[in-house]
């Protein structure tokens, strides 16, 4: 098989080293147990700090569009309205919608 490899072919036996470990169960679960007790946990990030955009037109904005979440069959409008603002604060939308004020979060 030297000629078509261009070396002798090994087992996958032949890559392991067959001493025997020196070190016993012992000292490696010691080596371990120290190992994890140095780990320090990695704080993990606030995603309820994170600032949302809101166009500085929204803040002055007579109407307003209302986005449908739910699903819709095809073809069907995403949005609802326009919808008169009645009162508008920093998160809260106060709108006339059929007739009715509703209060909407903006988000």
């Amino acid at each position: 098989m030297p000629l078509v490899y261009g070396t002798t072919l090994r087992l996958p036996s032949d890559l392991f080293s067959t001493d025997k470990i020196t070190t016993s169960c012992n000292q490696t679960y010691v080596f371990l147990r120290e190992k994890m007790r140095a780990l320090q946990p990695i704080p993990t990030s606030a995603h309820s700090n994170s600032s949302m955009f809101v166009p500085t037109n929204l803040k002055s904005c007579s109407h307003v569009f209302l986005r449908v979440d739910s699903v819709q069959p095809p073809l069907s409008q995403n949005y609802t309205g326009p919808h008169e603002v009645i009162r508008l604060t920093d998160k809260v939308f106060t709108i006339l919608m059929n007739g009715r004020k509703q209060f909407q979060l903006i988000v």
